[in-house]
């Protein structure tokens, strides 16, 4: 099944400013397309932040849907609420955190709670400090291998997915949000993924970007780059505040945001090779964070 959106005539559309130095983080472009298309993405899809840490994104993509005037969809957020697991094994040669970094247990304090909070104390600080509303947000703590189970999905009543934001760091632990999402049908043609680390390691052998490659073969998904620096023609000079959802956006990002084609029929992983730009992340990347690590 081919996506009913047309993908030979989108248009450029213009962001709103929402007034900080900073307006456009990249998350807002997923938000952008959804807007755009608002007619076949309304009351039909949730929004799924794989890797929450200080909550900050999911209030990012709510302050997002606001700007744009449009119904804020249900936010999960899905985070272990201990910190990032051991590392794939496998992976040989990879600069590996150590288990537990990232942890949100440390914010705690500057959240106005303590060390040593149990997951279910960091959420409800979480939705305190956000005023998140609990029937718009709801979150899922535990480890992926141990928490993200077909039942979840009915017990919840969760939805397809419009916007998957993939914040995992790791290489397991995307591959387990990814997998867990094709193989339910949360992530389904028209659902948009976008990656905050895709170019931050070792590219397609490591990180986020090896399982970006590896869930479009193993369930024959179709992406298309639509936002990002998709190819070097994406990374012209200058403050375009626009977002070109044909050839990618052209305000100082790289972060790649890919829609899903189809299911079942291809692979196309949607980026026939990496962008200067990417490449140059991806060394600096792994350089620093080898010299933090050794450190």
């Amino acid at each position: 099944m081919r996506h009913p959106i047309p993908t030979t005539s989108w248009k450029r559309i213009t962001l709103p400013v929402p007034g900080r130095k900073q307006p456009y983080f990249w998350r807002w472009f997923a938000v952008a397309y959804i807007a755009y298309y608002w007619g076949f993405y309304q009351g039909r899809f949730d929004v799924y932040t794989f890797g929450v840490y200080s909550g900050k994104s999911m209030k990012e993509l709510k302050d997002a849907f606001e700007t744009y005037g449009i119904e804020v969809p249900r936010q999960w957020g899905l985070d272990s609420f201990s910190g990032l697991p051991d590392e794939d094994p496998t992976l040989h040669g990879a600069v590996k955190f150590p288990a537990g970094a990232l942890s949100m247990e440390r914010l705690m304090p500057a959240f106005g709670g303590k060390r040593g909070m149990t997951p279910e104390q960091q959420v409800n600080l979480l939705m305190n400090k956000y005023k998140f509303d609990h029937d718009l947000v709801g979150f899922v703590a535990g480890y992926y291998n141990e928490s993200l189970t077909p039942g979840l999905i009915q017990e919840r009543a969760m939805k397809p997915a419009a916007f998957i934001d993939i914040d995992c760091d790791l290489y397991i632990s995307t591959i387990q949000a990814l997998d867990w999402a094709f193989a339910n049908g949360i992530a389904t043609v028209g659902t948009l993924i976008g990656y905050d680390d895709f170019c931050l390691s070792d590219l397609e052998t490591d990180g986020e970007s090896r399982a970006h490659f590896e869930v479009a073969k193993k369930f024959k998904v179709e992406f298309k780059c639509v936002a990002g620096i998709c190819d070097n023609g994406d990374e012209a000079p200058g403050k375009k505040r626009f977002y070109d959802i044909g050839k990618g956006v052209k305000y100082r990002l790289s972060n790649p945001i890919f829609l899903v084609l189809s299911v079942g029929r291809v692979a196309d992983p949607g980026m026939p090779k990496y962008t200067q730009a990417c490449l140059k992340e991806s060394k600096e990347s792994i350089e620093s964070l080898r010299n933090a690590l050794n450190g």
